[in-house]
């Protein structure tokens, strides 16, 4: 994946990752209304102004115009505020610098405003991948899943126990929670596989199921492995789960 994408590149890369057409006024249209920031190339020629004490050492207030070396600061950052104006009007202004990784510069900035077009625009993998995930959650919130195949002809209620775990109530007769907070971790994905069955009237699947249909559809924040899944908990630590606790989930997500 591109550290830095431009606009073109960015709707393939959501193409691929949603397995829907992305246009660009859909793409301005999402990043507006989640109020995400973007960034777009500025000219090498470009002044810059900053407080004289910034970071050079200079004594005394006010501020001080120099040339920095091509490529020093090649980014500026497009506020979420002035997006619609490059979405309707194809192009806009700022004169606030970022740093390659996205960082923002504080007190210096550009002295004449850059110009932004749809063609300057570039765009960060950290917010491709958080306008993924935004979008998955919101499918997942206003559409009822597809119970995948592999759920469809498992047969739950002659399977024996994983791990030493019996296994989940099955038959029409299970029940599951009916909402769940989401969180970091597996819980959640888990759930969504649950309530997608139990509205498809299936039996309820297993961990084993599970991890089969995770193979096939990885969720986002999840590492997939033969019996188990790798994820970051609350507090971003690295953690297991194998067949054993997500079929303890399992049995925790229901009634």
């Amino acid at each position: 994946m591109l550290t830095i994408s431009t606009l073109d590149e960015s709707l393939e890369y959501l193409v691929e990752q949603t397995g829907r057409a992305w246009t660009a006024s859909q793409f301005f249209d999402f990043v507006t209304r989640h109020k995400m920031n973007l960034h777009a190339v500025a000219p090498n020629a470009a002044m810059t102004t900053a407080e004289k004490n910034w970071q050079y050492g200079e004594e005394g207030e006010g501020w001080s115009e120099r040339r920095h070396a091509p490529g020093s600061f090649i980014l500026a950052r497009v506020r979420a505020g002035i997006l619609k104006q490059l979405w309707m009007n194809g192009e806009t202004e700022t004169d606030e610098l970022t740093r390659n990784d996205g960082r923002i510069f504080e007190g210096i900035w550009y002295t004449e405003p850059i110009q932004v077009t749809r063609d300057t625009v570039r765009v960060t993998a950290l917010t491709l991948q958080e306008i993924v995930r935004i979008w998955r959650s919101e499918q997942a919130a206003t559409e009822p899943q597809q119970v995948p195949a592999i759920l469809l002809a498992a047969p739950v209620v002659a399977e024996s126990a994983c791990d030493g775990v019996e296994p989940a109530k099955a038959g029409p007769g299970w029940s599951l929670k009916t909402s769940l907070e989401r969180a970091p971790g597996y819980r959640w994905p888990l759930y969504q596989v649950l309530k997608a069955a139990h509205i498809a009237g299936q039996p309820c699947p297993h961990a084993r199921n599970v991890l089969d249909t995770w193979a096939i559809n990885p969720p986002l924040d999840l590492q997939v492995m033969p019996d188990g899944v790798k994820y970051n908990d609350a507090l971003g630590n690295p953690k297991e789960a194998n067949l054993k606790a997500i079929q303890q989930a399992i049995k925790g997500l229901m009634k």
